[in-house]
């Protein structure tokens, strides 16, 4: 029948016809009995095979690149009648397969940002909007975009009140080239320092300092200065303040920098101890949080480290064991400036952890580096130790991921809950814990020398 004589009506009864037909036949041909039992042998074993082989390909290109085989590769499949190595190895070197081997550990791992946070609690500062005299502007009022520190309790101890800088006053030193803050409602200056020691003594002044130009460490724009409130604005590594001495650049861990660290201090040069937040007031589109963009960049480093060890052939047992890793602009500057800034323990610092130096605005320029020697692979990497959080959450998804082994309830359930050994406070010892607890324990140890609930390792002269 030609095509345009084709009607949908008429070829649907042909079809209903054709369908009772091969019923019709179908049924009759399963009551005949035969006993040859050729009749159900493929009658082509050459054909058979090469079909063989390009459902073969199929399989192969979807595992290892995620897509069916082209046609050629098909048809030069058929005309050999098998799968060739080569075939296998240009599979196996190819992008596609690498981006294959990063959806299969993204998924093994779970490595997705969506449930993870960074906190550095007082040493965050925000983009914000002040009037002249300070206040939070509202939509209609004049403003200036202004960083300044986020915490409230860190702004009521330099100010008197929650409130900012003067925005549009630039900041005022004395001979000794102390900050001097303008007591709200006179025209009288004294020294920030002195007035914030007079608040944790509890005495309650209000009064704020000026600004000063900065340029920060995060903004490719060499040529562009923002507005930031003076005490923010602070250089000074350490200051001494009665017997008491503050260390600001991040060196020491937070107990070791003194409780008013957050107002004799500042955020160093070109604010590079202080985390940025608050964009969308900066009047910058492009710009993401920075904690997007350094979660982004600790997942894009595990991935990179698989990416390493396919591509470059290296042993399977590096990606648990590998000792070289990458960094970006983000990572170099957190590992460089800002590893300390929330913790309460002593832990290793650059000088233990050296890594390459890249400004923080590229994101993507990786450069390698050797991790510590406490290492292991991506088990250390700082995107798996912030994902699973304590040691014993991190010893549990490396069974479940690379041993393929979960912990469960043990056989036979639970004795009676009268029974002593509930009682029992050693984990490895308690009834219903100890089936589990007896492997947990001493594995999860592996893991003792990296911080819980962050990512850096401690340091190795204080816990060696």
């Amino acid at each position: 029948m030609r095509q345009k004589d084709f009607h949908p009506f008429i070829g649907a009864k042909m079809m209903n016809k054709t369908i009772h037909l091969v019923l019709i036949g179908f049924l009759t041909l399963s009551f005949i009995q035969t006993s040859n039992a050729q009749v159900c042998k493929p009658q082509n074993v050459a054909s058979e095979k090469k079909q063989a082989a390009i459902k073969y390909l199929r399989r192969l290109s979807l595992d290892l690149r995620g897509r069916l085989p082209s046609y050629k590769e098909q048809l030069d499949t058929y005309n050999s009648g098998h799968v060739t190595d080569a075939v296998i190895d240009s599979m196996l070197k190819s992008n596609a397969f690498t981006q294959q081997m990063r959806s299969f550990f993204q998924d093994l791992l779970t490595l997705n940002i969506n449930d993870l946070s960074l906190t550095q609690a007082v040493h965050v500062i925000n983009y914000i909007k002040l009037t002249n005299s300070g206040a939070y502007a509202k939509a209609k009022d004049t403003s200036w975009i202004i960083i300044d520190r986020r915490n409230i309790p860190t702004r009521l101890l330099m100010r008197g009140a929650n409130i900012g800088c003067l925005a549009n006053e630039k900041a005022k030193y004395n001979t000794s080239g102390q900050l001097l803050c303008k007591l709200q409602g006179t025209n009288t200056y004294k020294p920030c320092i002195d007035l914030a020691k007079d608040r944790s003594g509890g005495t309650q002044v209000i009064a704020q300092e000026g600004y000063v130009e900065v340029h920060p460490f995060w903004d490719e724009d060499s040529t562009r200065t923002w507005r930031v409130c003076g005490q923010v604005a602070y250089t000074h590594k350490n200051i001494t303040i009665g017997k008491a001495t503050y260390n600001c650049d991040l060196s020491k861990s937070s107990h070791d920098r003194g409780r008013y660290n957050r107002v004799y201090c500042g955020c160093g040069p070109e604010l590079k101890w202080c985390v940025r937040a608050g964009e969308a007031n900066s009047g910058i589109s492009t710009w993401k949080t920075m904690r997007t963009e350094i979660l982004e960049s600790m997942m894009e480093q595990s991935l990179r480290f698989i990416d390493d060890v396919i591509e470059n052939d290296k042993p399977y047992t590096d990606i648990l064991l590998g000792q070289k890793a990458e960094v970006n602009g983000p990572l170099s500057h957190v590992y460089r400036e800002s590893a300390g800034t929330k913790t309460r323990i002593d832990i290793a610092s650059s000088k233990e952890v050296t890594v390459p130096s890249v400004p923080y605005y590229r994101p993507k320029v990786w450069k390698s580096f050797t991790m510590p020697a406490r290492s292991a692979g991506i088990l250390t990497l700082p995107f798996f130790t912030l994902k699973y959080a304590t040691n014993r959450g991190r010893l549990h998804r490396y069974h479940n991921a690379f041993l393929c082994q979960y912990f469960s309830p043990p056989p036979g359930g639970l004795p009676d809950p009268t029974d002593a050994c509930h009682n029992e406070p050693d984990l490895t010892q308690r009834c219903g814990c100890k089936s589990c607890h007896q492997t947990i324990e001493p594995e999860a140890a592996h893991w003792g020398r990296w911080q819980e609930n962050a990512w850096f390792p401690l340091n190795p002269t204080a816990f060696p």
